[in-house]
């Protein structure tokens, strides 16, 4: 993944936003992250690994997360 990013072929969006979560363990994507996803995209979600740092999401595209898992794959 870090060489999508670092050969421009995946989007770095960040920022620190509270977001609550319904009875139906739902929450709401924040407008400004979600303007700069295209239409239709698909996403995953993923929770911080290192619990140390709170509470934090990663949010990957469908195509960075496929990379995400082949790497992990390949190190198995």
């Amino acid at each position: 993944m870090l060489d999508n990013i670092l050969n421009g072929n995946s989007q770095i969006v960040g920022g620190q936003y509270e977001r609550t979560i319904d009875k139906n363990n739902r929450f709401v994507i924040p407008s400004e992250l979600r303007e700069e996803m295209p239409v239709n995209t698909v996403i995953r979600i993923m929770k911080c690994p290192d619990e140390t740092s709170g509470k934090c999401l990663y949010v990957y595209s469908e195509e960075d997360w496929a990379y995400l898992c082949q790497s992990v794959k390949s190190k198995l």
